[in-house]
């Protein structure tokens, strides 16, 4: 007699997808990938980030016109700036992590108004050494266009953040960008970098 052997329980169902893009209308819409398994920042964030930094560094390392001639007071406010901008992330990430923390289930205060008082300036800062730096533009657009995207795909980074402000972020770099890369190839002796 052949005995019935029993089926393996199927495995659980989830309707919800994999990955879902929601997208906000308007300046005061917020566009952000909500992920199933993958809500709240966790290591993974961190690693993205880091990861994406680090490729950005490179990036304008490789593209960066250095070895010109320049004179001290540029070079001087070049690594200034640089040092300076990196302080301020770094302290700006601790706050966010300590005393400035939103609490579980509120949205950041920050975050569904045009400019941001802290995250603002520092993307106008990134844009202000990537031209000091003479990065050409075609590179600061991509990195900081692609920043944006890391924060709509990647939790815990402007997880309710608003489309102008995305916006707004962009353009204060491009702008900073423009100032900062004016003055230096006026220093230098060189074109403006475009690509």
């Amino acid at each position: 007699m052949l005995s019935a052997q029993k089926a393996a329980p199927a495995p659980p169902t989830n309707d919800q997808p994999f990955a879902q893009l929601k997208i906000g209308r308007g300046l005061y819409g917020v566009t952000k990938v909500q992920w199933r398994d993958w809500p709240s920042r966790s290591w993974l964030s961190w690693l993205i980030a880091g990861l994406f930094v680090a490729a950005g560094f490179g990036l304008a390392c490789l593209t960066a016109r250095t070895g010109i001639a320049e004179p001290r007071w540029h070079a001087v406010l070049r690594y200034v700036l640089t040092v300076g901008l990196a302080v301020v992330v770094v302290g700006r990430l601790i706050m966010e992590g300590t005393v400035s923390r939103t609490p579980p289930g509120q949205v950041p205060k920050w975050d569904r108004r045009l400019l941001d008082p802290w995250w603002t300036p520092i993307h106008t800062g990134t844009g202000v050494v990537l031209g000091c730096w003479l990065v050409p533009l075609l590179v600061t657009v991509a990195l900081t266009t692609l920043w944006e995207v890391l924060e709509i795909t990647v939790p815990g980074y402007g997880d309710e953040e608003i489309n102008g402000n995305r916006l707004l972020d962009m353009g204060v770099a491009w702008l900073g960008w423009l100032l900062a890369a004016a003055v230096s190839a006026l220093a230098a002796g060189q074109p403006v970098p475009l690509w």
